[in-house]
C-alpha cells in the first residue's frame, strides 16, 4: 500500500511540487485510480494524467463521466442558492467545492441566517410544494432534498447529482460541531464545461476550517482529499485570519492532527519518500493503510476540550446524549459510530 500511495502522490502535482511519476501501464493506472477513488481524488488524478499522457479510452470515458457529474452538481448548487436568495435567505455551499477538480459526495448548503426549526420546516415545505423539490430524508438540523427539475429520484438511498443536503445548523445528527455565526460567504467562480458560474461559498479560510473539523469529528478519517484541500488552500488563505477563526471556533486542538499529517506528507514529498517528520507514526499509518483513522482518545480529548469552551457545542452534545433514551435513536447513533470506526472512506 505504501508504494502505491507514494506513486499516487508523485503522480498528482500540487502548488508546492510538480508531478514526478507517470504510470507505466493500464493496469497501474487502474490500481492508482482505485486508490484515488477511495481517497476521493479520482477526478484530480484523471485530470492530472490527461495533461501528461494520452489516456486509454476507458479512463477518458470515466473522466468525462466525472466532469459531467461535477457540472450537474454545480448547476444544482446554483439553483438552490439562487432560489433561497429569492426567498430572502442568505445561504452558501460548504464542504462541497474544492480549489482542485473533485466530485463531492453531495451538495451541502447551509442557511446562514438565524432561523429556528419551525421556520426551517415551513421553508422546506415551500420548496416541496412550490418549487419542485422532493423531500426524502430529514435529520434534526438538516433535510435531504432532490431537485426534480433535473430528474425524478428513483432511489433515495443512492446519492444523486441533483440531491442537496440543506442545513440550518452545521451539525452531525444533533451535535452542532461548528457555529455558523462565525462564518462568512463569498461569491466564487466555478469552472464547468469551459464556462464559469458564480456560487456563494464560504470564504477560503472558513471552508478550510470546515473541511478539517468535518474530517476529524463527524467522519473521523483523514484521506488524500484533505491533504490536497489544505495544500491548494494554503496559498489562497490569510493564515493569521484562519488561525484566529479556528480559535474562535474552539478548534485549535481539532486542526492539529490533520494539519500535522499534511505538513509531514509534504515534507516526505520534498525529501523523496523519506519519513522523518515530527508525527512519523501518524504519517506511516496513513501511507501504509491508505487513510488515517483518528484514534478514540484523540476524539474524546477534542470533544472534552471543545465542550468545556463552547456553550453551543456543549448544549447540543447534551441534547444528543438525552436523545439516546429513545431506543431507535440509540441504535441509529451506535450504528453510525460503528460505521465510522470501520470504513476506509466516506
Amino acid at each position: 500500500m505504501r508504494e502505491a500511495m507514494l506513486k499516487l502522490l508523485y503522480t498528482i502535482p500540487t502548488p508546492f511540487y510538480d508531478a514526478r511519476y507517470t504510470p507505466e501501464s493500464q493496469h497501474e493506472i487502474s490500481i492508482l485510480l482505485e486508490l484515488a477513488k477511495q481517497n476521493k481524488v479520482e477526478l484530480l488524478l484523471l485530470e492530472s494524467l490527461d495533461k501528461t499522457m494520452s489516456l486509454p479510452f476507458s479512463f477518458k470515458k470515466r473522466l468525462m463521466e466525472l466532469r459531467k457529474k461535477r457540472t450537474e452538481m454545480a448547476i444544482t448548487s446554483y439553483r438552490i442558492i439562487d432560489l433561497l436568495e429569492k426567498l430572502g435567505y442568505k445561504a452558501a455551499t460548504f464542504k462541497t467545492w474544492t480549489p482542485f477538480p473533485a466530485v463531492p459526495n453531495d451538495t451541502d448548503v447551509v442557511i446562514l441566517d438565524d432561523i429556528d426549526v419551525k421556520e426551517f420546516k415551513l421553508l422546506v415545505q415551500e420548496l416541496a410544494n412550490k418549487h419542485s423539490y422532493q423531500i426524502f430524508d430529514a435529520i434534526p438540523y438538516a433535510v435531504s432534498i432532490h431537485d426534480q427539475r433535473c430528474s425524478k429520484h428513483l432511489n433515495p438511498k443512492i446519492k444523486d447529482p441533483c440531491d442537496v443536503d440543506l442545513y440550518f445548523e452545521i451539525a452531525a445528527n444533533r451535535i452542532i460541531y461548528l457555529n455558523k455565526r462565525l462564518l462568512e460567504r463569498h461569491l466564487r467562480d466555478v469552472s464547468i464545461d469551459h464556462e464559469v458560474i458564480q456560487l456563494y461559498m464560504l470564504s477560503n479560510e472558513h471552508e478550510l476550517l470546515t473541511q478539517l473539523i468535518h474530517c476529524f469529528l463527524p467522519e473521523q478519517i483523514f484521506l488524500l482529499y484533505h491533504y490536497y484541500i489544505f495544500l491548494y488552500f494554503l496559498d489562497k488563505i490569510n493564515l493569521q485570519y484562519f488561525l484566529e477563526t479556528a480559535k474562535k471556533a474552539h478548534a485549535n486542538y481539532i486542526i492539529v492532527f490533520p494539519l500535522s499529517i499534511t505538513l509531514d506528507i509534504l515534507n516526505i514529498m520534498r525529501s523523496h519518500g523519506r519519513s522523518n517528520g515530527i508525527h512519523k507514526v501518524l504519517v506511516d499509518e496513513f501511507l501504509n493503510k491508505g487513510y488515517y483513522r483518528f484514534k478514540i482518545q484523540e476524539i474524546v480529548l477534542t470533544i472534552m476540550d471543545k465542550a468545556r469552551k463552547e456553550s453551543l457545542f456543549r448544549k447540543s452534545l447534551m441534547i444528543q446524549f438525552a436523545s439516546l433514551i429513545n431506543i431507535k435513536n440509540f441504535h441509529h447513533v451506535i450504528s453510525q459510530i460503528m460505521t465510522r470506526r470501520t470504513r476506509i472512506t466516506y
